[in-house]
């Protein structure tokens, strides 16, 4: 019964959240997306990192596509998720890209990724930064996403060098938001306002 309610919670708050951002204009998201992305291409972390696996935004996401257009001609390593659903198995690899028109497929969601059989798959481990989506966050950098766990079995299996991005509009994060004990807590949240450390 616990469990039942936790669950309802979970899915009324990203019901709530994505709703809001649903509704944003454009122009708001590509503006708070601007603000986002120089505050990322500032930190070290990114500055340093050879190997990155970005998300590839989709609707009011934060806007992703030239953050990886602008590492592909920086020469990192750079990957994109793809998602796998095998029966009642799904699973997500990170799969490198040397050009962001690679990107032709529409995956098990309707976001573009690459053709799995003709990209080179990354490991987890070999990963530098990891920059992850969400549908609402928190202060204590816990995350929530869109339901279906692929970040979370993803993340568990990256090194502990490895630096866990969360990107999100200010209005997505919160004080506290329901977590359990396989939800992966990121190292750093990125708004158009600030940076949690």
């Amino acid at each position: 019964m616990i469990l039942e309610v936790f669950e309802i919670q979970k899915k009324d708050v990203r019901r709530k959240y994505l709703s809001i951002r649903s509704k944003m204009e454009k122009n708001d998201v590509t503006e708070r997306s601007s603000c986002i992305a120089e505050k990322l291409n500032r930190m070290e972390y990114i500055i340093n990192a050879a190997s990155i696996m970005c998300y590839v935004s989709f609707g009011n996401e934060v806007f992703t596509h030239e953050l990886i257009k602008k590492w592909i001609r920086e020469g990192k390593q750079v990957s994109v998720p793809c998602t796998v659903i095998n029966n009642e198995q799904k699973y997500m690899h990170a799969v490198r890209i040397k050009a962001f028109d690679e990107l032709k497929a529409e995956g098990n969601y309707g976001i573009p990724e690459p053709i799995l059989r003709k990209c080179n798959i990354i490991r987890p481990d070999m990963l530098d930064i990891i920059i992850v989506p969400g549908s609402v966050f928190d202060i204590h950098k816990n995350r929530m996403g869109y339901g279906a766990g692929f970040y979370d079995s993803f993340l568990s299996g990256v090194s502990g060098r490895c630096q866990k991005i969360g990107l999100c509009f200010e209005f997505q994060l919160l004080d506290k938001i329901p977590f359990e004990e396989y939800d992966v807590p990121l190292d750093l949240l990125v708004t158009e306002k600030r940076i949690i450390v």
